[in-house]
């Protein structure tokens, strides 16, 4: 069985690199790779200052956490109404 190594979003073909700069930070593209979007998106909801980023050296670059990028996820769910099988809804009056 052979172990594969995942850095970054690039597969290694199971071995380590030997120099490997193994960071938490991610860019934009693979920010929107782990939210399943378009990488417009993701600089659409930056500057609409909805998801979180660090800005480093120029205008374009930017660097998200994995976890600001869940949380700008989870935070555009929209609640579903759930009901109990064969049960009718109820009436507002």
């Amino acid at each position: 069985m052979t172990l594969g190594f995942f850095i970054l979003g690039h597969d290694t073909g199971g071995t380590m690199p030997e120099s490997t700069n193994v960071t938490p930070w991610r860019t934009a593209k693979q920010a929107a790779t782990r939210a399943l979007v378009s990488v417009k998106v993701i600089y659409r909801e930056v500057g609409a200052k909805r998801l979180r980023h660090a800005r480093v050296g120029g205008r374009r670059e930017l660097r998200f956490l994995d976890t600001w990028v869940d949380e700008w996820l989870a935070g555009t769910a929209e609640p579903v109404e759930v009901r109990a099988a064969g049960r009718p809804r109820e009436q507002s009056r």
